[in-house]
Protein backbone atom coordinates (compact mmCIF):
# COMPACT_ATOMS: atom_id res chain seq x y z
CA UNK A 1 0.00 0.00 0.00
CA UNK A 2 2.98 2.24 0.94
CA UNK A 3 4.98 1.47 -2.38
CA UNK A 4 1.16 2.48 -4.30
CA UNK A 5 0.89 5.55 -2.29
CA UNK A 6 4.60 6.65 -3.04
CA UNK A 7 4.03 5.52 -7.09
CA UNK A 8 0.97 7.56 -7.24
CA UNK A 9 3.23 10.56 -5.34
CA UNK A 10 6.08 10.14 -7.91
CA UNK A 11 3.25 10.24 -10.71
CA UNK A 12 1.73 13.79 -9.74
CA UNK A 13 4.98 15.10 -9.21
CA UNK A 14 6.48 14.49 -12.70
CA UNK A 15 2.83 15.21 -14.37
CA UNK A 16 2.75 18.49 -12.54
CA UNK A 17 6.25 19.34 -13.66
CA UNK A 18 5.33 18.48 -17.42
CA UNK A 19 2.50 20.24 -17.28
CA UNK A 20 4.59 23.56 -16.20
CA UNK A 21 6.38 22.65 -19.22
CA UNK A 22 3.84 22.78 -21.68
CA UNK A 23 3.01 25.80 -23.94
CA UNK A 24 0.11 28.12 -23.55
CA UNK A 25 -2.53 28.91 -25.87
CA UNK A 26 -5.68 31.10 -24.93
CA UNK A 27 -8.57 32.89 -25.73
CA UNK A 28 -9.56 35.26 -23.50
CA UNK A 29 -12.06 38.31 -22.90
CA UNK A 30 -11.58 42.05 -22.96
CA UNK A 31 -11.38 42.08 -18.90
CA UNK A 32 -9.17 39.43 -19.13
CA UNK A 33 -7.20 41.20 -21.76
CA UNK A 34 -6.87 44.38 -19.66
CA UNK A 35 -5.81 42.80 -16.63
CA UNK A 36 -2.95 41.43 -18.50
CA UNK A 37 -1.74 44.05 -19.98
CA UNK A 38 -1.67 45.66 -16.20
CA UNK A 39 0.19 43.38 -15.13
CA UNK A 40 3.02 43.20 -18.04
CA UNK A 41 3.26 46.96 -17.98
CA UNK A 42 6.67 46.32 -16.95
CA UNK A 43 7.73 42.66 -18.09
CA UNK A 44 10.33 42.56 -21.04
CA UNK A 45 9.18 39.01 -22.41
CA UNK A 46 5.50 40.75 -23.01
CA UNK A 47 4.61 41.77 -26.50
CA UNK A 48 1.06 42.83 -27.59
CA UNK A 49 0.61 41.88 -31.39
CA UNK A 50 -1.35 43.66 -33.32
CA UNK A 51 -2.47 42.22 -36.87
CA UNK A 52 -4.75 44.59 -38.84
CA UNK A 53 -3.33 46.59 -41.39
CA UNK A 54 -1.07 49.84 -41.04
CA UNK A 55 -4.33 51.78 -41.60
CA UNK A 56 -6.40 50.02 -38.86
CA UNK A 57 -3.18 50.37 -36.43
CA UNK A 58 -1.65 54.15 -37.38
CA UNK A 59 -4.49 55.89 -36.00
CA UNK A 60 -5.69 53.70 -33.06
CA UNK A 61 -3.87 51.01 -31.21
CA UNK A 62 -3.14 49.66 -27.94
CA UNK A 63 -0.33 51.62 -26.28
CA UNK A 64 3.08 50.00 -27.31
CA UNK A 65 1.14 47.30 -29.27
CA UNK A 66 3.23 45.87 -32.27
CA UNK A 67 2.08 46.10 -35.75
CA UNK A 68 2.47 42.61 -38.33
CA UNK A 69 -0.13 42.93 -41.14
CA UNK A 70 -1.49 39.82 -41.31
CA UNK A 71 -2.54 40.15 -44.94
CA UNK A 72 1.61 40.75 -45.49
CA UNK A 73 2.63 37.59 -48.39
CA UNK A 74 5.43 37.00 -45.56
CA UNK A 75 3.52 37.48 -42.62
CA UNK A 76 4.42 33.58 -41.73
CA UNK A 77 7.78 33.57 -42.28
CA UNK A 78 8.03 37.10 -40.33
CA UNK A 79 5.80 35.66 -37.29
CA UNK A 80 8.27 32.67 -37.43
CA UNK A 81 11.32 34.77 -36.81
CA UNK A 82 9.59 36.36 -33.69
CA UNK A 83 11.29 35.73 -30.63
CA UNK A 84 9.14 32.23 -29.38
CA UNK A 85 9.51 31.90 -25.40
CA UNK A 86 8.10 35.76 -24.92
CA UNK A 87 4.53 36.20 -23.79
CA UNK A 88 2.26 37.48 -26.87
CA UNK A 89 -1.48 38.96 -26.41
CA UNK A 90 -2.87 39.13 -30.10
CA UNK A 91 -5.46 41.07 -31.60
CA UNK A 92 -6.89 42.45 -34.80
CA UNK A 93 -10.67 44.57 -35.74
CA UNK A 94 -13.15 41.53 -34.16
CA UNK A 95 -11.10 38.29 -33.99
CA UNK A 96 -11.30 36.43 -37.42
CA UNK A 97 -7.40 37.20 -38.51
CA UNK A 98 -5.93 36.91 -34.63
CA UNK A 99 -7.97 33.69 -34.50
CA UNK A 100 -5.73 32.65 -37.64
CA UNK A 101 -2.52 33.87 -36.49
CA UNK A 102 -3.08 32.31 -32.93
CA UNK A 103 -3.43 28.88 -34.55
CA UNK A 104 -0.37 29.63 -36.86
CA UNK A 105 1.45 30.04 -33.41
CA UNK A 106 0.18 27.54 -32.16
CA UNK A 107 2.11 25.37 -34.75
CA UNK A 108 5.07 27.05 -34.86
CA UNK A 109 5.16 25.90 -31.18
CA UNK A 110 5.27 30.16 -29.10
CA UNK A 111 5.52 29.52 -25.50
CA UNK A 112 2.82 31.45 -24.41
CA UNK A 113 0.09 33.32 -26.41
CA UNK A 114 -3.31 34.87 -26.02
CA UNK A 115 -6.15 36.05 -28.29
CA UNK A 116 -8.35 38.63 -27.57
CA UNK A 117 -11.65 37.77 -28.44
CA UNK A 118 -13.76 40.04 -30.47
CA UNK A 119 -10.59 41.89 -30.96
CA UNK A 120 -9.99 45.93 -30.52
CA UNK A 121 -13.98 46.21 -30.53
CA UNK A 122 -14.29 44.18 -27.50
CA UNK A 123 -11.80 46.21 -25.95
CA UNK A 124 -13.17 49.32 -27.09
CA UNK A 125 -16.61 48.42 -25.72
CA UNK A 126 -15.37 48.49 -22.35
CA UNK A 127 -14.28 51.32 -22.85
CA UNK A 128 -10.59 50.66 -22.64
CA UNK A 129 -7.78 52.71 -23.03
CA UNK A 130 -6.26 53.61 -26.95
CA UNK A 131 -3.38 55.78 -28.26
CA UNK A 132 -2.21 57.24 -31.64
CA UNK A 133 0.99 57.45 -29.77
CA UNK A 134 4.48 55.83 -31.03
CA UNK A 135 7.58 55.54 -28.96
CA UNK A 136 10.66 53.58 -28.09
CA UNK A 137 11.04 52.42 -24.99
CA UNK A 138 14.17 50.96 -23.71
CA UNK A 139 14.20 48.35 -21.11
CA UNK A 140 15.89 45.43 -19.09
CA UNK A 141 16.00 41.89 -19.91
CA UNK A 142 18.93 41.32 -17.92
CA UNK A 143 17.03 42.16 -14.69
CA UNK A 144 20.69 42.29 -12.17
CA UNK A 145 21.49 45.82 -12.46
CA UNK A 146 25.00 44.94 -10.44
CA UNK A 147 27.07 42.72 -12.38
CA UNK A 148 29.36 41.18 -10.00
CA UNK A 149 32.51 39.51 -12.13
CA UNK A 150 33.91 38.03 -8.21
CA UNK A 151 37.18 37.36 -8.07
CA UNK A 152 39.27 36.71 -11.41
CA UNK A 153 42.79 36.10 -11.34
CA UNK A 154 45.04 38.22 -13.25
CA UNK A 155 45.36 38.74 -16.51
CA UNK A 156 42.29 36.37 -17.58
CA UNK A 157 39.14 38.01 -19.10
CA UNK A 158 35.78 36.85 -17.44
CA UNK A 159 32.41 37.94 -19.57
CA UNK A 160 28.84 38.94 -18.52
CA UNK A 161 26.17 38.45 -21.16
CA UNK A 162 23.25 41.88 -21.13
CA UNK A 163 19.98 41.69 -22.90
CA UNK A 164 18.04 44.77 -23.35
CA UNK A 165 14.90 45.29 -25.37
CA UNK A 166 12.93 47.58 -27.27
CA UNK A 167 9.36 47.62 -25.06
CA UNK A 168 8.15 50.27 -27.37
CA UNK A 169 6.19 50.22 -30.97
CA UNK A 170 8.88 52.75 -32.63
CA UNK A 171 12.18 52.01 -33.51
CA UNK A 172 14.81 52.47 -30.91
CA UNK A 173 18.30 54.15 -31.54
CA UNK A 174 21.44 54.29 -29.01
CA UNK A 175 22.72 57.66 -29.01
CA UNK A 176 25.54 56.66 -26.38
CA UNK A 177 27.29 54.62 -23.65
CA UNK A 178 30.04 54.07 -20.99
CA UNK A 179 33.27 54.57 -22.32
CA UNK A 180 35.12 51.90 -20.56
CA UNK A 181 38.33 52.58 -22.06
CA UNK A 182 41.19 52.83 -19.43
CA UNK A 183 39.90 50.14 -16.86
CA UNK A 184 39.37 46.46 -16.59
CA UNK A 185 36.54 46.30 -18.36
CA UNK A 186 35.28 46.38 -21.91
CA UNK A 187 32.32 45.95 -24.21
CA UNK A 188 31.28 44.99 -27.52
CA UNK A 189 28.20 47.17 -26.89
CA UNK A 190 27.50 48.02 -31.10
CA UNK A 191 25.92 51.62 -30.77
CA UNK A 192 24.77 51.32 -34.09
CA UNK A 193 22.45 48.81 -33.56
CA UNK A 194 18.32 49.39 -33.71
CA UNK A 195 15.75 47.49 -32.23
CA UNK A 196 12.20 47.40 -33.72
CA UNK A 197 9.23 46.61 -31.32
CA UNK A 198 10.07 42.36 -31.66
CA UNK A 199 14.02 43.01 -30.95
CA UNK A 200 15.80 41.86 -27.85
CA UNK A 201 19.58 42.84 -28.24
CA UNK A 202 22.71 40.78 -26.48
CA UNK A 203 25.77 42.37 -25.91
CA UNK A 204 28.53 41.63 -24.08
CA UNK A 205 31.16 42.81 -20.38
CA UNK A 206 33.86 41.72 -20.12
CA UNK A 207 36.70 41.99 -17.11
CA UNK A 208 39.97 41.79 -17.20
CA UNK A 209 41.81 42.52 -13.85
CA UNK A 210 45.74 43.44 -14.57
CA UNK A 211 46.53 44.43 -10.48
CA UNK A 212 45.15 42.68 -7.27
CA UNK A 213 42.43 45.72 -6.29
CA UNK A 214 38.64 46.36 -6.53
CA UNK A 215 37.37 47.63 -9.77
CA UNK A 216 33.81 49.38 -9.64
CA UNK A 217 32.31 51.13 -12.78
CA UNK A 218 28.76 52.80 -13.46
CA UNK A 219 27.85 52.15 -17.34
CA UNK A 220 25.07 54.13 -19.08
CA UNK A 221 23.13 53.49 -21.89
CA UNK A 222 21.52 56.56 -23.53
CA UNK A 223 18.86 55.95 -26.18
CA UNK A 224 16.04 57.64 -27.65
CA UNK A 225 13.56 55.55 -25.79
CA UNK A 226 15.35 56.72 -22.44
CA UNK A 227 17.93 55.51 -20.34
CA UNK A 228 19.30 52.45 -18.52
CA UNK A 229 22.29 51.57 -15.91
CA UNK A 230 24.78 48.17 -14.96
CA UNK A 231 26.96 48.58 -11.57
CA UNK A 232 30.06 46.92 -12.61
CA UNK A 233 32.48 45.21 -10.33
CA UNK A 234 34.98 43.08 -9.93
CA UNK A 235 38.38 42.47 -7.99
CA UNK A 236 41.53 40.13 -8.10
CA UNK A 237 43.01 38.75 -5.68
CA UNK A 238 45.90 36.02 -4.87
CA UNK A 239 45.95 32.35 -3.84
CA UNK A 240 45.79 32.11 0.12
CA UNK A 241 44.16 35.00 0.78
CA UNK A 242 41.43 34.92 3.19
CA UNK A 243 38.30 36.56 1.42
CA UNK A 244 35.12 37.49 3.05
CA UNK A 245 33.02 34.86 2.97
CA UNK A 246 29.81 34.02 4.94
CA UNK A 247 31.14 32.23 7.63
CA UNK A 248 33.67 34.76 8.03
CA UNK A 249 31.21 37.75 8.15
CA UNK A 250 28.21 37.52 10.34
CA UNK A 251 25.64 40.43 9.56
CA UNK A 252 22.73 40.04 12.06
CA UNK A 253 19.20 41.27 12.68
CA UNK A 254 18.64 40.72 8.84
CA UNK A 255 15.66 41.37 7.86
CA UNK A 256 16.41 44.74 10.32
CA UNK A 257 14.23 47.63 11.65
CA UNK A 258 17.42 49.89 11.61
CA UNK A 259 20.47 49.02 13.13
CA UNK A 260 22.89 46.37 11.99
CA UNK A 261 25.69 44.73 13.54
CA UNK A 262 28.46 43.55 11.37
CA UNK A 263 31.34 41.25 13.20
CA UNK A 264 33.89 40.67 10.90
CA UNK A 265 36.02 37.46 11.45
CA UNK A 266 38.57 37.37 8.92
CA UNK A 267 41.84 39.19 8.96
CA UNK A 268 40.91 41.71 6.18
CA UNK A 269 39.80 45.02 7.30
CA UNK A 270 36.75 46.31 6.07
CA UNK A 271 37.95 49.55 3.80
CA UNK A 272 34.56 50.44 2.66
CA UNK A 273 30.93 49.44 2.34
CA UNK A 274 29.01 50.84 0.12
CA UNK A 275 24.80 50.40 0.38
CA UNK A 276 22.88 50.18 -3.54
CA UNK A 277 19.42 49.60 -4.26
CA UNK A 278 18.24 46.85 -6.59
CA UNK A 279 18.67 49.13 -9.39
CA UNK A 280 22.58 49.37 -8.88
CA UNK A 281 22.36 52.79 -7.61
CA UNK A 282 24.43 54.10 -4.96
CA UNK A 283 22.13 54.90 -1.82
CA UNK A 284 25.42 55.37 0.63
CA UNK A 285 29.54 55.18 0.35
CA UNK A 286 31.08 54.62 3.80
CA UNK A 287 34.51 54.89 4.34
CA UNK A 288 36.91 52.52 6.78
CA UNK A 289 34.47 50.62 9.18
CA UNK A 290 36.21 50.05 12.32
CA UNK A 291 32.90 49.66 14.41
CA UNK A 292 30.71 46.71 14.70
CA UNK A 293 27.11 48.74 13.77
CA UNK A 294 25.70 50.33 11.01
CA UNK A 295 22.45 52.29 11.01
CA UNK A 296 20.32 52.13 8.25
CA UNK A 297 17.49 53.96 10.03
CA UNK A 298 17.53 56.22 7.12
CA UNK A 299 16.64 53.95 4.57
CA UNK A 300 13.09 53.84 3.30
CA UNK A 301 11.63 49.68 3.75
CA UNK A 302 12.73 47.91 0.89
CA UNK A 303 15.74 45.25 -0.21
CA UNK A 304 19.24 46.33 -0.60
CA UNK A 305 22.74 45.15 -1.43
CA UNK A 306 25.79 46.03 0.80
CA UNK A 307 28.98 45.71 -0.86
CA UNK A 308 31.48 45.23 1.48
CA UNK A 309 35.62 46.17 0.35
CA UNK A 310 38.97 45.11 1.68
CA UNK A 311 42.24 45.87 -0.74
CA UNK A 312 42.05 42.44 -2.03
CA UNK A 313 38.02 41.38 -1.78
CA UNK A 314 34.58 42.32 -1.42
CA UNK A 315 31.62 40.28 -0.33
CA UNK A 316 28.06 41.60 -1.27
CA UNK A 317 25.02 40.86 1.12
CA UNK A 318 21.53 41.37 0.18
CA UNK A 319 20.12 42.92 3.31
CA UNK A 320 15.95 43.51 4.38
CA UNK A 321 14.63 46.83 5.83
CA UNK A 322 11.67 46.72 7.40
Amino acid sequence: MKRASLFLAIFFVFSTLNLKAQNIYAQISADSAYSMVKANINNPDFIILDVRTPNEYIPEHLENAVNLNYYNSDFAETLDTLIKTKKYLIHCHSGSRSGRAFKKMKELKFKEVYDLRGGISAWKSHSYPTTDLFKPVLMKVTQDSVLDFGNTALNTEDTINITITNFGNDTLRFNSFTDLTSTDFRTNFNIDKILTGFDDYTFQIFFKPNAYSTTEKEFYINSNGGDIKFQLQGYSAPSGVNLFSEDKLIVYPNPTTGRLFIKNQGNLPIDKITVFDLSGKIIQNLGEFTGSELDLNYLNNGIYILKLSSSKSTSSIKVVKR
